[in-house]
């Protein structure tokens, strides 16, 4: 999935897939272990796009305004 995509996400859609993805990981994590993987850049691709979504709610955690500073600033 492209970084413009994952942006126009909101934030409940990004941690929908956010979830997702940590699934589809883990599914991943027992084919291997079974040795029934086909697709060994699928799995490139989750991590890719797994990354990709944690990072940009990351940056909209660190963008919000925080409550405590809102409440600090009024006082002197």
């Amino acid at each position: 999935m492209d970084i413009k995509e994952l942006r126009q996400k909101t934030d409940k859609e990004l941690a929908e897939l956010i979830s997702t993805l940590r699934e589809q990981l883990r599914h991943f994590r027992f084919e291997i272990a079974a040795d029934s993987v086909k697709d060994v850049r699928e799995i490139r691709e989750s991590k890719k796009t797994l990354s990709r979504a944690l990072t940009i709610a990351s940056e909209r955690v660190k963008a919000a305004p925080s409550v405590s500073g809102v409440a600090s600033a009024g006082r002197k």
